[in-house]
């Protein structure tokens, strides 16, 4: 993933700067001109960190990167804690899946975010909801963590048989 990254980044920085100027120019929202400037964070996959403001993030849209890839590097701790102490992995990720959805109530609650990003929020609410809550992974490692919960559970039923009624499901 990251040698396209880099190259995307690379064509963002260099190529896609010179073909967008001009009398139509519509592309501010890209942060094409910060990619000069912060092209390096997109590719140790903490421009969800830094630069602290989101309009100078090189590639808005590539926080989720950023995100997917510090879940990665924690998995294998908790793969193992499922693999060794089943019932320690399977309470720890129960313990951090709540911390993380809690940690996100209270971070709304603290700064007066909106709950949900439907409706007309301002501009300083939006901004702020993403700075504190939307790309940071302590409120994004919940669904993360469920998936990998429910990864290891499909696998460990994978040698028992689960009977499943075709005509049922699909019937219906």
């Amino acid at each position: 993933m990251t040698p396209v990254y880099a190259f995307i980044i690379l064509v963002a920085c260099t190529l896609l700067i010179r073909i967008v100027k001009g009398p139509l120019y519509t592309l501010p929202a890209m942060g094409l001109d910060m990619c000069k400037r912060n092209w390096w964070t997109n590719l140790l996959y903490i421009n969800n960190f830094y630069p602290v403001e989101q309009s100078e993030i090189c590639l808005t849209w590539s926080w989720y990167l950023a995100v997917d890839f510090q879940c990665y590097l924690i998995s294998p701790f908790f793969i193992l804690l499922l693999y060794r102490k089943r019932a320690l992995g399977v309470s720890c990720i129960a313990a951090l899946i709540t911390a993380s959805l809690i940690l996100t109530g209270v971070l709304s609650a603290k700064y007066g975010l909106p709950v949900t990003v439907f409706g007309s929020p301002s501009k300083n609410t939006t901004d702020a909801s993403a700075d504190y809550i939307y790309t940071k992974p302590w409120t994004r490692i919940s669904p993360f963590l469920l998936g990998m919960l429910l990864g290891y559970a499909f696998s460990s039923m994978r040698s028992r048989q689960v009977p499943i009624n075709r005509v049922r499901y699909l019937g219906n």
